[in-house]
């Protein structure tokens, strides 16, 4: 009976401390939660605020928006010619809508075209109606620029990335595991590019691409300079190369194969990793890419991000526009990385897991 009475009180012991333990790994896993849910949160919030900013008017930029403003009717005192420059209007397509054939003088106010040119009110108000919150995305969506600027930028992302993963991957099978003395000392060559800072060889690789290559305000300039050999791409493929075990290549070599045969059967159907380690990293840069653009290309050929730093002018900037811009050239980064984001995750976890 006394057995029987410690027995019981032991599994009432063990069933305590099992409902403890159960208690405590739910109130961690709470916890982990509301710590992920917080972070979540913290690192959507400066998107949030970007979205609200491209609906806010110039006029309102100094305030803090949590939501999108109302919208204002605009003033019949306001002057056309100070509306054309704030709104970006095409004025051709103004007086078309309302109707007005001539001169306009771009002094009149909007009760003096009223008055003049026998345009109701109501009609003058309602064109501007929408400009109070979508000024900015009128600018970039309409006309074609930004598209364009968009195209450019795809075409120079793509581009550098494919040609500096496979200019990258051949130096890399090259100079994996270093058997050779001159091995090391071109490995080192490259990275002598993480000490020497850009701007001390912008001026001698402005004059090589424009004035003995040729490629002046050209989309070539930029992607050349990009898929240069860099530290980077050294690294990331001369590491992975040396990972793929010596077999494969002397299987290879015994059944005939050559380099070419090597490079193109065995290292670029297994670098889809490697690949995306460098694109994780790469993309955002050349997405983003300012200085480039500005040096080498003009107005008329910008890509996506020198194309908004021009919407800054010497007596006026449209901040509306600015911020409809940033939000449009943050999008496509986005579904890029949504889309990859399996890849993109296990080239995050190649560095840590040995092959």
């Amino acid at each position: 009976m006394q057995n029987s009475g410690l027995d019981e009180q032991s599994t009432n012991v063990k069933n305590v401390k099992y409902k403890n333990r159960a208690m405590s790994a739910k109130f961690g896993k709470a916890v982990v939660h509301v710590i992920l849910i917080v972070y979540c949160i913290m690192t959507l919030i400066p998107f949030y605020f970007l979205a609200i900013r491209s609906f806010v008017p110039t006029s309102e930029s100094a305030k803090l928006h949590v939501w999108l403003p109302k919208t204002q009717e605009v003033s019949m005192n306001a002057v056309i010619g100070n509306l054309s420059t704030y709104y970006n209007l095409d004025m051709q397509k103004f007086k078309s809508e309302m109707e007005i054939t001539g001169y306009l003088n771009p002094q009149y106010t909007l009760a003096d075209i009223s008055e003049n040119y026998d345009v109701p009110t109501e009609k003058l108000q309602k064109y501007f109606e929408s400009f109070y919150l979508f000024n900015g995305w009128k600018i970039i969506l309409t006309g074609g620029k930004f598209l364009f600027a968009t195209l450019r930028t795809i075409f120079i992302v793509v581009s550098s990335i494919l040609l500096g993963a496979l200019l990258g991957l051949s130096t890399g099978s090259v100079l994996a595991r270093f058997k050779k003395r001159w091995h090391m000392y071109v490995y080192n060559t490259f990275m002598l590019q993480m000490i020497i800072p850009l701007t001390m060889i912008m001026l001698p690789l402005y004059l090589i691409v424009t004035k003995i290559l040729g490629f002046d305000n050209s989309l070539v300039s930029i992607i050349l300079l990009n898929v240069q050999g860099s530290a980077l791409s050294t690294m990331i493929f001369t590491s992975y190369v040396a990972t793929i075990p010596t077999e494969m290549r002397e299987s290879l070599e015994i059944d005939g194969g050559n380099r070419l045969h090597y490079f193109f059967k065995i290292v670029l159907p297994l670098s889809k990793v490697a690949v995306a380690t460098y694109a994780v990293i790469r993309i955002p840069a050349y997405w983003n890419d300012l200085l480039y653009g500005f040096l080498f290309l003009k107005n008329d050929s910008y890509p996506l991000i020198p194309m908004l730093s021009s919407l800054t002018g010497t007596y006026n900037t449209n901040f509306q526009a600015i911020f409809s811009g940033l939000v449009f050239s943050v999008a496509p980064l986005i579904v890029l990385y949504l889309l990859f984001q399996d890849l993109f995750v296990k080239s995050i976890m190649a560095g840590s897991i040995k092959g």
